[in-house]
């Protein structure tokens, strides 16, 4: 079984079957996996699904990577599940896709055959998105830093703006390291 997960909808996430009967390969829910509902179309009869990804930043994206076949696209506003591999080989054994956002590519490792790359089915509305390496911080003058996550083409710039006063929690029973 594959799964992929919403990025902007914690309740949204797709699986999908390798061995999947045919007109029961591909399903998604909408309320964290309580109720399914089936998105196989024919179009998938007698390929076998190994693996699938969520572009972020569409309408519901996703991609298919299917043995000895091509790869499919399909967002919430399509009825069917869009051929999207041109240039793949047809004898190829998928291993994993990932989205390329800066450059705006998909990318498919295979077994024995590489790396393929496309341009993305569509482009993907920017999402900003970030991270820090602490939580909480203990030692006055530790230093926070910034990782950008965001779902944005090349040549795009960063400013965080932290308006007012950060406050947090000091510990006194807590040891300071210098790393």
């Amino acid at each position: 079984m594959n799964f992929t997960l919403s990025y902007n909808d914690p309740n949204k996430l797709w699986i999908s079957f390798p061995k999947g009967a045919n007109g029961a390969k591909v399903y998604q829910s909408n309320d964290g996996g309580a109720s399914w509902t089936n998105i196989t179309t024919p179009t998938l009869d007698g390929l076998e699904i190994e693996t699938m990804v969520h572009q972020y930043g569409t309408d519901g994206g996703v991609y298919l990577g299917t043995y000895h076949g091509p790869v499919f696209y399909r967002n919430a506003t399509m009825p069917d599940w869009d051929e999207f591999g041109t240039g793949l080989p047809y004898i190829s054994y998928p291993l994993r896709m990932v989205p390329f956002y800066r450059d705006n590519k998909l990318r498919l490792a295979t077994w024995h055959l590489g790396i393929w790359e496309n341009e993305l089915y569509e482009p993907s509305s920017l999402v900003a998105d970030f991270s820090s390496n602490f939580e909480a911080f203990y030692c006055p003058g530790d230093t926070l830093k910034f990782v950008p996550h965001s779902v944005a083409s090349a040549g795009a710039t960063y400013q965080w703006s932290f308006p007012g006063r950060i406050t947090g929690v000091f510990h006194s029973n807590v040891s300071c390291h210098n790393l």
